[in-house]
């Protein structure tokens, strides 16, 4: 028989991506609404946070460190021991996404160098969506 152990209580509001990072042996997952990504630390039982400016729809681990997200605004890459991203969003930014902004996005990186991504745009007056990838 399988036994289930809660190990931290997250109480996101909408919690999406888990992804298991073996190296750091800990486990990642984005809270898009709250608008931040959490990382729990398998030995340590530790959960760090960090805060966007706009929602993060998800993210994939790279192979040099760090992750690529995505975010309402478009595709970053994040390095949560320096705290520091390079691409959209903009830290800065103040005011919230406009209704042409991406809403929502999902992501899968593959065997090979690529990131494939999806996003959709549920604010506009009909459905728009687009496949971007990243290397």
């Amino acid at each position: 028989m399988t036994s289930v152990t809660e190990v931290f209580r997250s109480r996101d509001k909408l919690g999406e991506v888990p992804v298991w990072d073996v190296a750091e042996q800990a486990l990642y997952w984005v809270d898009i609404e709250s608008k931040r990504l959490r990382r729990w630390d398998y030995v340590s039982g530790a959960v760090r946070e960090w805060y966007f400016p706009e929602r993060i729809g998800s993210f994939a681990l790279r192979e040099k460190g760090g992750l690529v997200c995505a975010f309402e605004s478009g595709l970053a890459f994040f390095d949560p021991a320096t705290k520091t991203s390079t691409g959209s969003p903009d830290p800065k930014r103040t005011s919230p996404p406009t209704a042409s902004t991406t809403a929502n996005a999902t992501a899968r990186a593959d065997s090979g160098p690529a990131r494939w991504t999806t996003t959709s745009r549920t604010t506009a007056p009909r459905f728009i969506g687009s496949i971007p990838t990243c290397r």
